[in-house]
C-alpha cells in the first residue's frame, strides 16, 4: 500500500516538475522487497530492501526539507539569461559576426527533403 501511495505521489509530482528526491529509489526498493518475499527470498534479504526503501525515503524527506537556497535560485536565473543571450532563432537576433552563418543554416534547413 505505502509503495502504490508513493507511486502516485511520485508520478504526480513527476507531471508538475516537482522535485522528488531519491522517492524513485525508495520505490525501486519496496518492489524489490515486495518480489524478495514473493519468491521466498530469505527474510534478511526482504528486510535489506526495506531498509534501502527506509534510506530512500529519509534522504528524500532531508532534501525536500532543505528547500531552495536564494543564492542557487539566482544562479539559475543569471545562467538562464545569459544562455538567452547566445541563443539566436532567426538571423536578426544573430551577433553580426554570425549573420551569414545563421543565414546559411537556415537556407539549408529550408531546402533540406522532409
Amino acid at each position: 500500500m505505502l509503495r502504490r501511495d508513493s507511486e502516485t505521489i511520485y508520478a504526480q509530482a513527476s507531471l508538475q516538475h516537482i522535485r522528488t528526491g531519491q522517492l524513485g529509489k525508495a520505490i525501486q526498493h519496496m518492489r524489490q522487497a515486495e518480489d524478495a518475499l514473493i519468491k521466498g527470498y530469505p527474510l534478511r534479504q526482504v528486510r535489506e530492501f526495506q531498509r534501502r526503501a527506509i534510506m530512500a525515503l529519509k534522504e528524500t524527506q532531508t532534501e525536500l526539507d532543505s528547500g531552495f537556497s536564494d543564492v542557487a535560485i539566482k544562479d539559475n536565473i543569471q545562467k538562464d539569461s545569459a544562455n538567452d543571450d547566445q541563443v539566436a532563432s532567426t538571423v536578426d537576433e544573430a551577433p553580426a559576426q554570425y549573420r551569414d552563418l545563421v543565414s546559411e543554416y537556415f537556407k539549408v534547413l529550408g531546402e533540406a527533403p522532409r
